[in-house]
């Protein structure tokens, strides 16, 4: 694959590859991870890193392994980014769960689901601000400093003859002493030229700066990419990024979940 050029959107960053699919690069303010997923015209893979970070109260932030993938009735979805907090009732996975359920097709439920996201989230970050103000003012740092993912959603699936991949980020912008939340949504094919693109959720430095020195050409599948570019973030010891990667396939025969790579 070639990386060909170099482009700005308010989503992300973007890059073109030689399948002219494009990397959409999501970083989260609180909680570091790396996901990627390709989404081509005959299927999507997704790869990501497990290492989960805990931090919050008075307690030291902890580390542990984690599950960033999930599957739900042919659909798949990766979160990226404040994930859960149980001690305040929040569930991303829930919440996703709970909009597949009720709706009828992906594009239906990436609509309920921004909706439902956006409104839980307002009201776990008031709650930060009024319980855990050490944790709400990192999170305004990281903001200003340049990071302003709150959580990120990605959902795949193969429906109607072709798969669709929908990235759904919430990022924050610091207005009056709050974080004001402002969602974007980008769904492919019907957004992505060609019907080729790649995702980024999370970190994504060590990919940058190995572009930059190695050049713009990497001759591997889909599948095989997901995987190298999540080992650059960890083999660069990315705080909060670390094995074993999961890597999960969905096309016209199904998801298929491949061996993990430690």
């Amino acid at each position: 694959m070639n990386i060909g050029c170099n482009k700005r959107r308010t989503l992300a960053h973007i890059v073109c590859w030689i399948w002219s699919a494009t990397l959409l690069v999501l970083s989260s303010p609180c909680l570091a991870t790396t996901i990627v997923a390709v989404r081509t015209p005959d299927a999507v893979v997704i790869a990501a890193d497990s290492e989960g970070t805990f931090k919050g109260g008075n307690k030291a932030q902890t580390r542990k392994e984690v599950r960033k993938i999930f599957e739900e009735d042919g659909v798949l979805y990766a979160i990226s980014g404040i994930a859960r907090d149980p001690g305040r009732g929040f569930d991303a996975a829930a919440i996703v769960s709970a909009s597949l359920h009720r709706s009828e097709s992906l594009q239906s439920a990436a609509i309920n689901l921004e909706r439902t996201l956006y409104a839980s989230l307002e009201h776990l970050l008031s709650r930060f601000q009024n319980e855990d103000f050490a944790l709400f003012q990192d999170m305004t740092r990281k903001i200003s400093e340049g990071e302003p993912e709150i959580t990120s959603i990605l959902l795949a699936s193969f429906q109607n003859g072709e798969p669709i991949a929908i990235a759904i980020s919430f990022s924050g912008t610091v207005s009056g002493g709050k974080i004001v939340l402002q969602p974007k949504r980008l769904a492919c094919p019907d957004m992505c030229p060609n019907g080729n693109y790649t995702f980024f959720l999370g970190k994504h430095k060590a990919i940058d700066n190995y572009v930059a020195e190695k050049g713009k050409h990497f001759a591997m599948s889909p599948g095989d990419a997901t995987r190298f570019m999540v080992q650059l973030e960890i083999d660069a010891k990315t705080p909060g990024v670390g094995p074993p990667i999961e890597v999960v396939r969905v096309d016209r025969h199904g998801i298929k979940w491949l061996p993990k790579s430690h």
